[in-house]
């Protein structure tokens, strides 16, 4: 299966911080997150809440501890990459259709 562009999301890009929300389709996805070193730390996905419009909560089974690779399936909607402790360079994409 060839994998085109426009079907990875980036949600964090060597960041250690939050980053902001990235609007997705929804769909069969899979959640990839690498770091430089992870320090106990924990990057987690949330998705901004139809409820207020500005409230993220934490989708549920898909957080990170180690670099690693998760199925899930997602509603269209903003999602982000909570990141808590002291990680160096995390990355998390959403691969469509994986």
């Amino acid at each position: 299966m060839t994998v085109t562009s426009e079907a990875i999301n980036t949600l964090a890009l060597d960041v250690e911080a939050t980053a902001a929300g990235v609007k997705i389709r929804g769909g069969d996805y899979s959640v990839e997150c690498i770091a430089g070193t992870w320090n106990s730390a924990t990057a987690q996905l949330q998705k901004l809440t139809a409820a207020d419009g500005t409230t993220y909560v934490d989708v549920t089974d898909v957080s990170f501890t180690a670099d690693a690779a998760l199925r899930a399936i997602l509603p269209t909607g903003t999602y982000r990459c909570e990141i808590t402790g002291s990680p160096t360079n995390v990355t998390m994409v959403l691969v469509h259709g994986r």
